[in-house]
């Protein structure tokens, strides 16, 4: 037969009670929550470990910025988060990292708080010349045995074309002056351009008789 549980009845004190004892298990209390830091610009081995030092339950993962595979994480840095900085955040939680390489500027325009889901909306890394690599790992045009990459940025505008050179005349060394010809004083002086000076529109050594710079004086 089961003894009653408490006192046994040798042991009960008349008048009480038997008293069923109970032991209450303890579990420890939630991770308490956290405040996301500023991410963005730091490289992303370093803000990795920043989040996961938030709080116990709260980690981290690693999505590219870019629609484009990307070899290794360490030269990359952060462009944003799926949680905006200084937002609290309660365990258990995990922050996305959308990074790009060093070299490369940082998506302009782009809404990281909605990438999630829709990955879609990333851009492809810049390639301006059009070949299986983006522009960041094609080597230098001056120097094709550079294996360093070439740092982005929009491309250099061509190098203005050079001013012909004013032809001298041997005599003098005053300049014969293009964008207009007059045969002759008359027809400068027609035209309403006489005198003409050195540099001038018309001006040429043959109509300046004296040689001094001032033609059909």
């Amino acid at each position: 037969m089961l003894a009653a549980c408490g006192n046994s009845p040798g042991d009960r004190t008349p008048g009480t009670t038997p008293v069923h004892t109970q032991q209450q298990s303890t579990s420890p209390p939630p991770p308490p929550a956290a405040t996301v830091p500023t991410l963005e610009g730091i490289a992303t081995p370093q803000a990795q470990q920043d989040v996961e030092a938030l709080a116990r339950g709260i980690a981290s993962q690693v999505v590219y910025a870019y629609a484009d595979d990307i070899t290794t994480y360490a030269e990359t840095l952060v462009c944003g988060t799926s949680v905006a900085a200084g937002t609290s955040i309660n365990p258990p939680a995990t922050i996305t990292l959308y990074v790009s390489p060093k070299v490369v500027a940082c998506p302009a325009g782009l809404d990281y708080l909605s990438l999630t889901g829709n990955l879609s909306l990333r851009p492809r890394l810049p390639n301006r010349d059009g070949d299986s690599d983006p522009d960041h790992l094609d080597p230098a045009p001056d120097d094709p045995q550079r294996t360093r990459a070439q740092p982005d940025g929009p491309p250099k505008p061509p190098p203005p074309k050079p001013t012909p050179a004013t032809e001298l005349d041997t005599k003098t060394g005053h300049g014969e002056s293009g964008s207009a010809y007059y045969s002759n004083c008359a027809a400068a002086r027609a035209a309403g351009a006489a005198p003409l000076h050195s540099g001038e529109p018309g001006y040429r050594s043959a109509l300046d008789r004296d040689h001094d710079g001032v033609a059909c004086e």
